[in-house]
């Protein structure tokens, strides 16, 4: 049982501080021991190299660097915002918006100032979720992190 936080994962007891992470994916590849051994692939760091550099014929690793875990958190945030957070919100019709409403039970569905929010219950990534607005009788779909506000989700709508 693996569990989290920004400075280092633990595993069965073991505290990992490394990952290998390839710029723009939304997982880490693989733990890695502070020499650069792999945890899940079982691989020495001289493998390792190998399967990450350039003459790599390996598509699962080529390309990927071992880092802190801290910096791997922090490229799946930015590749997280790039592919979901940062999109513009989509205009859906009042058909799709009760479709999406009774498709799982919502979250966080807040109706407030002529505005109405919910998530769809079910996690797009480990931190992000589909939003589904409603402001008077337009209606859109967008992606977001669950720490946004109501009050966010709304300005971003009404930003387009």
């Amino acid at each position: 049982m693996a569990d989290q936080n920004q400075e280092s994962i633990t595993v069965n007891g073991v505290v990992f501080t490394h990952c290998y992470h390839r710029s723009g994916d939304l997982n880490m590849i693989d733990l890695a021991y502070a020499d650069g051994r792999s945890l899940w692939g079982q691989r020495t760091a001289e493998e390792m190299e190998k399967l990450t550099g350039p003459d790599s014929t390996d598509p699962h690793y080529k390309g990927a660097h071992l880092m802190l875990i801290s910096e791997g958190e922090k490229l799946i945030k930015d590749a997280e915002n790039e592919k979901y957070v940062n999109q513009t919100p989509e205009a859906i019709n009042e058909k799709e918006y009760d479709r999406l409403l009774n498709i799982l039970p919502p979250m966080r569905w807040i109706n407030r100032g002529g505005a109405e929010s919910f998530a769809i219950s079910e996690a797009v990534t480990e931190t992000i979720y589909l939003f589904v607005v409603r402001i008077g009788d337009q209606y859109w779909k967008l992606s977001d992190r669950l720490s946004t506000s109501h009050d966010g989700l709304v300005r971003r709508c009404k930003a387009i």
